[in-house]
């Protein structure tokens, strides 16, 4: 299962959204597109193990993040206040000095995360 680009177009002013359990496996380009007002993010329990690369640019106001039980290993983050990214493989942020997530006042890491340079997800088709 997966999410179009733009699948939540017109639905702007939506606050929440919680797509955790719903078996969604891959996220198109442009798949928040016009959710500017979106403050917190539920997409816990998937079989996510990439994101988009339009990501958190797309999603500038959210400030509440899960995405625990799933296989990323890598995440391009923005300002978030909470950030849930337990129960994922060894992880990966976009930029080696871990950076990006100094701005998160909650953080809940894989319990032997490391940050390093950007790796191939085995899981993943090229």
């Amino acid at each position: 299962m997966e999410v179009r680009s733009r699948a939540f177009a017109g639905l702007w002013s939506l606050r929440v959204l919680v797509l955790s359990d719903s078996g969604i496996q891959l996220l198109q380009l442009e798949a928040f597109y016009s959710l500017s007002f979106l403050e917190k993010l539920d997409m816990s329990r998937k079989k996510l193990c990439r994101l988009p690369l339009d990501f958190s640019h797309s999603l500038p106001s959210v400030r509440e993040l899960r995405l625990d039980h799933n296989t990323l290993e890598w995440l391009e983050v923005s300002s978030l206040e909470k950030l849930d990214l337990s129960h994922n493989h060894t992880f990966c942020t976009q930029e080696p000095s871990g950076a990006g997530l100094a701005c998160a006042t909650s953080t809940s890491m894989p319990t032997s995360w490391e940050l390093c340079a950007m790796v191939p997800c085995p899981c993943c088709p090229s």
